[in-house]
């Protein structure tokens, strides 16, 4: 015993110590414009009030909100990522609101109900007290689709109702004309939130137009399910019910949205030509030329970047779907035309250009691609008149220049190759500029390519 019961305490020790994980947690600071505002985060209230630093908050992302009697939250939900060791900041504006006017209109899972089913005759609702006669609607008159149901009985003088439990009621129970009455309440708050942006709400397994986060206001008396949906990604829990029974009730719904691994990872792919252009999807630049995206399930806008001398291509619109997880999608720009000229001329006097060696390049858009000849000097028309990007490849060597072009002139450009020692260099001079009648008479005795 004397040697049993310490290696016992021993390897609980270690045995704890191993089966011990480090759950990694970060500060938040919460703060409101108007103090005292209760801080709720991830739906749970903390039983602190802003302005408050929160510790030991675990990492990630999390969903804070704050409450506070007669006042209104901007924004009402903020999603905020907090790191190990580090404070993460969830600022509030509150202002008043004297009255949250009714911004939705869905009929409640199951509604308030006042039916006597005993003796055939209908129980008229207690008047309400005075003051709130806007709180009672039309007598709905329906019949019961069953004779199970739920009955509840309004107390005008209390805050709360109170519900009795479903009671069995006899089939052959006299309900043809029990009339039914459903009270609005005042000033009831319904907040969804999720830990992503545009998941789609549906409401007692109906969709909505509205997409997380979104707040639903002046919702009657009744039961409601919400749900999450948006494709790609599971929502967690699948549904919460929420019961509205008084006046100034707040609910927070709150859900995770965790990507579906068992699906492929959509992948938008976007090429640019005739130029290597920015792109830009959902207004985030993610890089020039060909760029794979992997992105989430949903429509996806991808933009593109104004390039000088070119019109650029229209927004597309991309759907990526468990059908069509894999896109790939082309930018194409359309050069800008004028009646501008380039003359591009060898600096060697009395020397031809060796055509198999000369590119051009105009606004990074190939326009002279080694033409199989030998030359005095190539004219480069229909050029849009502006500042433009002229870039000379002649063999292995490259040189840019910027050049003022100008309708109905031509604009002469001279290159040469430079050596020093072992060292070669493209060295490229702007000569003068004149009409295209000058520029032929010019030239007259000249070899020239006409490109375009």
């Amino acid at each position: 015993m004397r040697v049993m019961i310490p290696l016992l305490l021993i390897g609980a020790a270690a045995l704890w110590i191993l089966s011990y994980q480090h759950i990694a947690t970060g500060y938040l600071r919460v703060t409101s414009s108007v103090r005292g505002a209760e801080i709720y985060v991830a739906g749970v209230q903390t039983g602190y009030a802003t302005d408050t630093t929160l510790a030991e908050i675990p990492v990630g992302r999390q969903i804070v909100t704050v409450r506070k009697q007669g006042y209104v939250s901007d924004p009402e939900v903020l999603i905020v990522e907090l790191k190990e060791g580090e404070i993460a900041q969830a600022a509030f504006s509150l202002k008043v609101e004297k009255e949250i006017k009714k911004t939705d209109s869905i009929p409640p899972l199951r509604a308030v109900r006042q039916e006597v089913f005993s003796t055939g005759v209908p129980m008229r609702s207690i008047p309400p007290t005075l003051g709130r006669q806007e709180r009672m609607l039309d007598v709905l008159a329906k019949r019961p689709e069953s004779a199970r149901d739920y009955i509840q009985i309004r107390d005008h003088s209390a805050t709360d109702t109170t519900a009795i439990e479903p009671q069995r009621l006899a089939e052959d129970a006299p309900h043809e004309k029990s009339e039914s009455v459903v009270y609005s309440l005042i000033e009831t708050e319904i907040i969804v939130s999720c830990s992503q942006e545009g998941g789609e709400i549906l409401v007692n397994g109906k969709a909505t137009p509205r997409a997380a986060p979104y707040t639903f206001r002046g919702l009657d008396r009744g039961v409601y399910v919400f749900s999450l949906v948006r494709p790609g990604f599971i929502a967690k829990p699948e549904s919460i019910l929420v019961s509205l029974t008084r006046d100034y009730q707040h609910e927070l719904v709150a859900f995770e949205l965790t990507a579906d691994k068992s699906l492929p990872q959509p992948t938008l792919t976007v090429n640019t030509t005739p130029p290597a252009a920015g792109v830009r999807v959902d207004g985030k630049p993610v890089g020039v030329g060909k760029i794979a995206v992997e992105l989430g399930y949903g429509s996806h806008q991808v933009e593109f970047a104004e390039v000088p001398g070119y019109v650029s291509p229209v927004p597309i619109t991309v759907e990526l779907s468990t059908d069509h997880p894999q896109v790939e999608i082309t930018g194409e720009y359309r050069r800008l035309e004028g009646n501008a000229v380039l003359a591009v001329f060898s600096a060697d006097e009395g020397k031809n250009i060796n055509g198999k060696k000369l590119r051009v390049f105009i606004d990074n858009e190939l326009v002279l691609d080694y033409p199989q000849e030998s030359f005095d000097a190539v004219l480069l028309k229909k050029i849009a008149a502006g500042n433009r990007l002229i870039r000379i490849q002649f063999d292995d060597l490259s040189e840019d220049v910027t050049l003022n072009l100008v309708d109905g002139e031509v604009k002469e450009i001279a290159f040469r190759v430079e050596s020093f020692f072992s060292k070669r260099k493209l060295r490229i001079r702007e000569r003068s500029s004149m009409t295209e009648e000058q520029w032929q008479k010019k030239s007259r005795r000249l070899t020239v390519l006409n490109a375009s």
